[in-house]
């Protein structure tokens, strides 16, 4: 609001400056316009930095799983028909940080990574009725396990975490749970009560965070 106000001070005053008699304001004004350009400017480039620090971490975090868990990125193939579905929950924007799947104790277990930064709960529930689609839509299996890490750089406020651990979601013992993952802290904040077990775990993951 500040930085609009002193936008349009600077617009009147370089306009009609000459005919007021405020022809000296006219270089401090331009010298403010030009600090909040800057300043503005150093915000967007600092957005964009943060954001892309954020992904890093992400595939950092998937390339364990991947590499000391199994997982293995989820890439359908683009000639399968059956596919054609699951690739569209894949490729929606905003798009997954990391999607891995495998077979532990002999079920079905997917994985998902989010860049929940900036992302409002209309967003997080977009993503986990998406995630649940992707699972149910593949598997359909009694026993199929899917968990929805949101992660955050910052640490998450307690509204979204508590938003976040009831995204749960279940349906003919398809089982998706949502977690958040505070990448500050190095917590990783659980759903409440079942589905129990889910893979790889918490304390597995807050260890992938430290060494990640």
């Amino acid at each position: 609001m500040i930085g609009y106000r002193l936008m349009v001070l600077a617009l009147i005053h370089y306009t009609t400056g000459s005919r007021v008699g405020t022809r000296g304001w006219r270089p401090k004004i331009q010298a403010v316009m030009g600090d909040l350009i800057i300043t503005n400017r150093d915000r967007l480039l600092s957005a964009r930095e943060w954001e892309g620090r954020l992904m890093e971490r992400i595939e950092r975090l998937a390339s364990v799983l991947v590499a000391e868990k199994g997982f293995q990125r989820m890439d359908p193939d683009p000639g399968d028909l059956a596919a054609v579905e699951q690739i569209g929950l894949l490729a929606e924007p905003p798009p997954f940080g990391f999607v891995g799947t495998r077979r532990h104790w002999w079920q079905p277990t997917t994985i998902a990574l989010v860049d929940a930064d900036g992302l409002d709960l209309a967003g997080m529930e977009r993503f986990a009725a998406r995630f649940f689609a992707l699972i149910y839509g593949q598997y359909s299996i009694a026993g199929t396990y899917g968990l929805l890490c949101f992660v955050f750089e910052g640490p998450p406020t307690p509204a979204i975490i508590e938003h976040v651990r009831n995204l749960k979601r279940s349906r003919y013992k398809v089982y998706m749970a949502a977690w958040t993952v505070d990448l500050s802290t190095g917590r990783v904040i659980p759903h409440r009560w079942g589905p129990f077990g889910v893979y790889p775990g918490r304390a597995y993951i807050e260890e992938a965070i430290r060494r990640s």
